[in-house]
């Protein structure tokens, strides 16, 4: 019983240990993602320099209508 407990105490810090070696190799990265989500979400909150809504500004003389083959 005790022998048992004690293997299963010894693979539990092994497995521990290699998890904690893999997640600490990762750490970089997930640091450049958290920088990149923090930029995206910065230009998503900016207002737009153009309003769609507008009916000023400059507007196409014809409006393409034919149709396109490939």
């Amino acid at each position: 019983m005790f022998v048992c407990l004690f293997v299963r105490v010894v693979l539990s810090i092994i497995m521990g240990g290699f998890v904690l070696g893999q997640v600490s190799a990762l750490s970089p990265d997930y640091e450049k993602a958290k920088v990149a989500a923090a930029r995206l979400f910065k230009i998503f909150d900016r207002k737009s320099a153009i309003d769609s809504s507008s009916e000023e500004g400059l507007t196409p003389v014809r409006m393409f209508t034919s149709a396109l083959y490939i």
